[in-house]
């Protein structure tokens, strides 16, 4: 067991001990929500690189200053010794100190696969500056675009929840107002990766009409004010549109700067730069955006937004990833799917998937004779068997055989629902194939037949449905596409690196596993209720023994 990303702060975590290092992990506060993923080479004298993601920030809490993080492992997982990156970035308006605190836009619930160009291509939810869906209440429905002469255009408002005085950001950032009249706002539409693209969303007052300082150019992390320069001539930075609690009075005639202010330990858990809301905020809704690496997740791309391309007014106020791993099809009887994205998303209660056949720049939402949701439930997983067909395996909201729904054409519809005899509970659980005729099978499976490998908890004790007692499931596959599970491992370690987090000695929850290059299987999963994740692999004998 290799911790991953673990909190440097041992009042984070329920045992002190496992409080790790600086020196790898930095200032991380609190982490949650695996992804992993073995990225194959891209050029000939690459290698397989495996990467791990994860949510990092807040205090393990699913709102507040929380961004993406990653590891990556140059040797099949063996060793990890690259420290923590953060890859992307949202801006705060208070550093939070606290699991309660929640103002800060934010990311979450990472979900990966590679296309065949060789890109990662990495879905993420984002939210302003909220609690996401932990306080409903202070969402808005909707998808936070309008439509206009047929045009997507991102809509702000002068305030939260208020619909009157609509505002459009249209090209090249530039601000119309609700009469469609041009003004001299703007938001910048190019960032610095140096800085995690965390000036996402700032805005801007053109000191020259028509002529943006920023439009073409990234705009600082630090503004300095205008005022204070001899000739006053720079755009004056009023604040960030995904921040919104407490947002001054709209008064655009009048643009006043703001001023960033930095925050560092030991007066903040966190070092970061905290702004103010601007005089129009983004919808306070539940957005999807997509970044993608060119060279196996050591570089990544500015992320762009795909809302409105997949989001309808029946989600309401969320649609969100199923977090893990996506899949990239290769087994389909119409050629022209294979190389094909496919993403599991949910909306509350009902599953989706998204597909994408442009290597990730232009998404369509699946759609079974007018009905946008899969027959499945919840946070969602999907596998392709050889046969083409795509399963989804949804989240069952008791300890229960595991709800599954089938697509047949490359997850653009799907059937009706189903269950498999996978017993798990209430908790995310990462299914992958194994791949037929790569690697030899240990006694117990036959060759020529394809796996399936779960990971998941299953509760203490048959009646338990605690997120406890992970287990590694290995089902067959059988000529009609069920799926038979014939062999089932728990992972419980001796001796339990967890003995003395006193009520979680054997906590399992989210994880994601993927085959290696020796084809052993690497599992990223959370051995603790907050603030760690980590690493171990296994081979398939390993489940027989």
């Amino acid at each position: 067991m290799i911790q991953i990303f673990a909190s440097t702060n041992p009042d984070k975590l329920k045992s002190p001990t496992l409080a790790a290092s600086p020196t790898i992990m930095g200032n991380l506060q609190g982490c949650r929500i695996p992804s992993l993923l073995l990225a194959q080479p891209v050029k000939a004298d690459d290698q397989p690189v495996l990467i791990a993601i994860s949510d990092i920030g807040n205090d393990s809490a699913d709102w507040g200053k929380v961004e993406i993080g990653m590891r990556r492992s140059f040797d099949s997982g063996k060793t990890w010794t690259t420290p923590v990156e953060t890859i992307l970035s949202l801006p705060a308006h208070h550093a939070p100190q606290d699991f309660h605190d929640w103002h800060s836009a934010f990311y979450i619930d990472a979900v990966t696969t590679q296309a065949t160009n060789g890109d990662i291509v990495m879905l993420v939810d984002m939210y302003p500056e909220s609690k996401g869906l932990h306080a409903p209440e202070y969402l808005e429905s909707g998808t936070g675009y309008t439509s206009i002469d047929g045009n997507s255009y991102q809509v702000l408002h002068s305030e939260h929840g208020n619909s009157v005085n609509t505002y459009t950001i249209r090209e090249e950032g530039w601000i119309y107002d609700c009469n469609g009249h041009k003004t001299r706002y703007y938001i910048p539409q190019h960032h610095n990766p140096k800085y995690q693209y965390v000036t996402m969303g700032d805005m801007y007052y053109a000191a020259t009409p028509e002529q943006g300082e920023y439009i073409s150019f990234y705009p600082p992390l630090v503004p300095e004010d205008p005022s204070l320069s001899p000739d006053a001539s720079h755009d004056i930075y009023v604040g960030n549109i995904y921040l919104n609690f407490e947002k001054p009075a709209t008064n655009l005639e009048h643009p006043v700067f703001v001023q960033k202010r930095h925050v560092a330990p030991p007066a903040s858990l966190y070092e970061t730069y905290e702004t103010d809301p601007a005089p129009l905020c983004a919808v306070v809704t539940s957005y999807l955006w997509v970044t993608r690496s060119i060279d196996q997740g050591a570089t990544w791309s500015q992320p762009y937004d795909i809302t409105s391309q997949v989001k309808v007014d029946s989600d309401h106020a969320f649609l969100g990833t199923g977090p893990g791993t996506g899949l990239t099809l290769q087994h389909q009887k119409e050629a022209s799917k294979n190389g094909r994205l496919l993403m599991p998303v949910y909306a509350l209660g009902k599953a989706s998937a998204l597909y994408s056949d442009d290597h990730g720049y232009t998404w369509h939402r699946a759609n079974t004779n007018g009905n946008l949701y899969m027959n499945n439930v919840d946070e969602c997983q999907l596998i392709e068997l050889l046969n083409g067909d795509v399963i989804s395996f949804g989240r069952q909201s008791t300890k229960a055989p595991t709800p599954i729904s089938v697509s047949h054409d490359g997850g653009e519809t799907w059937g009706v629902q189903m269950t498999t005899d996978l017993i798990s509970l209430c908790c995310q659980k990462s299914v992958i194939t194994y791949p037929v005729g790569k690697f030899p099978y240990p006694d117990g499976m036959e060759e020529g037949k394809q796996y399936v490998l779960s990971s998941h908890p299953s509760g203490n004790a048959p009646e338990d449905a605690s997120r406890t007692n992970g287990v590694i499931s290995l089902g067959e596959v059988q000529e009609d596409g069920t799926i038979v599970w014939i062999k089932e491992r728990s992972l419980n370690l001796t001796p339990n690196p967890y003995a003395d987090a006193t009520g979680f000695e054997r906590f399992f929850a989210y994880s994601s596993l993927a085959v290696l290059e020796n084809g052993d299987i690497g599992l990223l999963y959370e051995p603790q209720p907050n603030n760690l994740i980590a690493y171990r692999s296994f081979s398939l004998r390993w489940i027989f023994e």
